[in-house]
């Protein structure tokens, strides 16, 4: 068997150090091969070595500068590490190059997502367009529940948009969490929290709920319980706080203030 093929069994059955040796070899017999440094970065992500990781992505971009894959696979990378500024470079050009309105442009909406959920919605309008009848529809919709609510933009669209998720997937927590922030963005704190408290009903551990429902909480003057329940997640996710930051989201200073929310003009960076 080929070492690229072997590089890709072993990391389908879990050995990160074997796959990396194995695609070492491919790349050693071949070093022009895009895949070849793409997979052994997947191998050295999953053996828990980030710089090994993204050395490779760069290797295979040198390569392939026109995969979209690739420089969405080294966006999110660079989003990891706090790289926003790399991060937008490679989605900017990764948009350029898919095809508008399929389905694979998911991984971009993510991306897009923490960068300027304004621009997920762009390329989730043609997705939901285009395919009406997916079995994913209704996860689409409530992606663009989501971005609309982050970048507090066209919100009785983002409502319409997780209610009709919901008419077709049921109350999934996610789109309860989704629904929940667009109330918060329309100041309706008690939509909101009942929002956040079915969805952390279903999924107790839902960081994201259980910190927005003590925002919503303290900006509806019970500060006592939001920051009880804005420390819990905290304690779920620490990095929650920065999560929410570029959205106008931030913490409890934020709430005490309220400028936050109003906020329909400012973008994350």
């Amino acid at each position: 068997m080929p070492p690229d093929l072997r590089g890709a069994a072993q990391l389908a059955r879990g050995d990160a150090n074997g796959a990396v040796a194995d695609l070492s070899q491919a790349i050693a017999l071949d070093p022009k091969q895009a895949a070849y440094y793409r997979d052994r970065a997947k191998a050295h992500a999953a053996a828990g070595d980030a710089a090994a990781a993204a050395q490779d992505i760069d290797a295979a971009l040198a390569l392939a500068p026109d995969d979209a894959p690739l420089r969405i696979a080294r966006a999110t990378m660079r989003l990891d590490h706090g790289d926003r500024a790399g991060a937008l470079e490679d989605a900017n050009a990764a948009e350029r190059l898919v095809p508008r309105g399929a389905l694979d442009n998911i991984a971009l909406v993510f991306v897009f997502e923490k960068l300027a959920p304004a621009r997920s919605v762009a390329l989730l309008d043609p997705m939901i367009a285009l395919h009406p009848g997916d079995p994913g529809l209704g996860k689409l919709l409530n992606s663009r529940c989501w971005a609309r609510g982050l970048a507090n933009i066209e919100l009785d669209k983002a409502l319409a948009d997780c209610d009709a998720a919901i008419r077709r997937d049921g109350p999934r927590p996610q789109s309860l969490d989704s629904r929940a922030l667009v109330h918060l963005r329309q100041r309706d704190y008690a939509a909101a929290i009942a929002d956040y408290d079915a969805a952390l009903k279903l999924a107790p551990d839902l960081a994201s709920s259980l910190y927005l429902r003590g925002w919503a909480t303290r900006a509806a003057g019970d500060a006592t319980r939001g920051s009880a329940d804005m420390a819990a997640a905290r304690k779920l996710n620490p990095g929650i706080v920065e999560r929410f930051e570029p959205y106008g989201l931030g913490g409890e200073r934020a709430v005490q203030s309220g400028a936050t929310l109003d906020w329909p003009t400012k973008r994350p960076r």
